[in-house]
């Protein structure tokens, strides 16, 4: 249960009462938004859904100079439309705005776009690329 698993993460990280309340409203908050729902129903329907999907690709040039870039995806599943991308975000946003939106498409964006590229490279085409805010279970789509 949710109560159960923010008990043992409360006593593991050392959490005091209230950030227990609030740790507890955040699970519930990404637990029951609707792109949660529709992963469930994905993986229900015997469809892909992976978590914490390791990412890695290397960047630089043709000569092999340069970095390797890594990342984890939050969540990706195979929706009705196709792959949704799903990372998620602690901020703390009281309401959406056209402003707060397009605040967090500015900061968050190039993580889910470089995301998608790379599964593009490996012939995983993203439909849609989603960041759900646990403070308030909002959603804000990116792709």
């Amino acid at each position: 249960t949710v109560a159960a698993c923010v008990e043992r993460a409360g006593s593991r990280h050392e959490l005091n009462s209230s950030e227990i309340i609030k740790l507890q409203e955040m699970m519930r908050n990404c637990l029951y938004s609707s792109l949660l729902q529709e992963a469930r129903s994905a993986f229900l329907a015997g469809k892909r859904v992976w978590r914490e999907l390791p990412v890695v690709r290397q960047s630089g040039d043709q000569t092999g100079a340069g970095t390797i870039e890594a990342g984890r995806i939050d969540l990706l599943f195979e929706g009705e439309e196709g792959w949704v991308l799903l990372e998620f975000k602690t901020d703390r946003v009281d309401s959406l705005t056209t402003d707060s939106e397009q605040g967090l498409r500015d900061r968050y964006g190039p993580q889910v776009r470089e995301y998608a590229d790379i599964l593009s490279d490996l012939g995983v085409r993203v439909a849609s690329g989603f960041l759900l805010l646990a403070h308030n279970g909002s959603t804000v789509q990116v792709i």
